[in-house]
C-alpha cells in the first residue's frame, strides 16, 4: 500500500488591511518557515492578500487568478518547493470572488476554487448570522461521523 502521509502546515496570519505587499511578505515568510520545518503543504486563510473589510477598494484589490499578486505566490511556492493554498480575491467572468489559490511546488497555478461569487456568499453569511446559543454550526455527532473521511 503507498504511503499517503503529508507534512501539512497551516498558518493563520495577521494580514494587513488592504496592503497586498506586506501581506505577500508574510505569506513568503511563513511558507519558508513551514518549509524548513518539513511542510509540504501550506495552507493560508481566505481573503489573506488583503484582508476581508476593504470596502470601496475590493474591486481595485481583486484581481485576475493569473495576475501579479498570483505570480508572486507562484514564486513563493517554486522557491520553497511547497503546495500552497491562499486565499484572494479574484475577479472572474465580471464578478470578484472569494477564491482559494492552488499552487504547486513548480510554481504553476494548480486550480482556482471560487465557489460562489463574493455578493452571494455576502448574503449567505447574513442569513446566517445567528447567536451560536441558537443554531450550532455542526454537532459533534455529525463530526464523529465524518471522522473516516480524514
Amino acid at each position: 500500500m503507498a504511503d499517503f502521509t503529508r507534512n501539512i502546515a497551516v498558518a493563520q496570519i495577521d494580514s494587513v488591511l488592504g496592503e497586498i505587499e506586506p501581506n505577500l511578505n508574510k505569506i513568503r515568510h511563513f511558507t519558508q518557515l513551514a518549509a524548513s520545518l518539513g511542510a509540504e503543504i501550506v495552507v493560508f486563510p481566505e481573503c489573506c492578500t488583503t484582508c476581508y473589510f476593504v470596502g470601496d477598494r475590493l474591486r481595485t484589490l481583486a484581481e485576475a487568478p493569473d495576475a501579479a499578486t498570483a505570480t508572486a505566490l507562484a514564486d513563493i511556492a517554486r522557491k520553497s518547493r511547497v503546495h500552497l493554498a491562499v486565499g484572494m480575491f479574484t475577479t472572474q467572468a465580471g464578478a470578484v470572488c472569494n477564491s482559494q489559490l492552488l499552487l504547486s511546488p513548480g510554481g504553476k497555478l494548480a486550480s482556482v476554487i471560487s465557489p460562489k461569487p463574493l455578493i452571494t456568499v455576502m448574503r449567505l453569511l447574513k442569513s446566517w448570522a445567528t447567536p451560536p446559543a441558537s443554531r450550532p454550526i455542526a454537532s459533534m455527532r455529525a463530526a464523529r461521523k465524518r471522522r473516516s473521511w480524514v
